[in-house]
């Protein structure tokens, strides 16, 4: 870490960072000498898919970074759970670091060949059910969630809704993998890609 840059990090969990990234109030403060009164300042953000302006916007609850900050958590495919070190360069600058689930530091984004790209076509957003203007209400998206899943089973499973980052890596659910190992002699990963829905 470079000294006298003030830092900050965030775990990504759930949605709500998607959209918008609160700064801590402490944080701010270490701004004050490059922060003018003003509601709204442009910043720019540096990761590794590269820098992209973003809107640092001050709210009566807290400041946050908002306008464009969706593109930084898509190009940069920020995932749940995953470590975000911000660190201020002055003049309005932040980098950040990214440490994965396994707590190594991404150092590059992922990139997709040919082939991943037209893997990705197939788990975009958009195709999904909650994106979907005739699914709009919530039973109708249970009962489809419903009607896609295997039949229960006596063994441990999860269900992972894909997301555009899951095409490169899909993470295992703890709890699931301990059970099965630790109380048996060998797992069995099964591909239930015949049902034709990822929902």
């Amino acid at each position: 870490m470079e000294k006298n840059k003030p830092y900050f990090f965030k775990l990504a969990i759930g949605d709500y960072i998607k959209e918008r990234l609160k700064i801590p109030q402490l944080f701010v403060k270490k701004l004050s000498a490059d922060t003018p009164n003003e509601a709204i300042m442009r910043v720019t953000i540096k990761g590794v898919a590269g820098q992209r302006p973003i809107m640092l916007r001050k709210r009566i609850d807290g400041t946050y970074l908002e306008d464009g900050w969706e593109k930084v958590v898509k190009d940069n495919f920020l995932g749940d759970h995953e470590f975000l070190l911000f660190r201020y360069d002055g003049d309005m600058c932040f980098n950040l670091q990214i440490f994965e689930k396994n707590g190594c530091e991404r150092i590059k984004a992922p990139s997709a060949s040919e082939e991943d790209k037209n893997q990705q076509k197939l788990f975009t957003e958009s195709d999904c059910l909650e994106s979907s203007p005739k699914a709009t209400d919530d039973r109708e998206i249970n009962a489809a969630r419903t009607q896609s899943r295997p039949s229960p089973t006596p063994n441990p499973y999860f269900t992972i809704h894909m997301k555009e980052y899951h095409v490169k890596r899909v993470y295992i659910v703890v709890s699931i993998l301990l059970t099965s190992v630790y109380q048996a002699n060998s797992i069995a990963l099964t591909d239930f890609s015949y049902i034709g829905s990822f929902v």
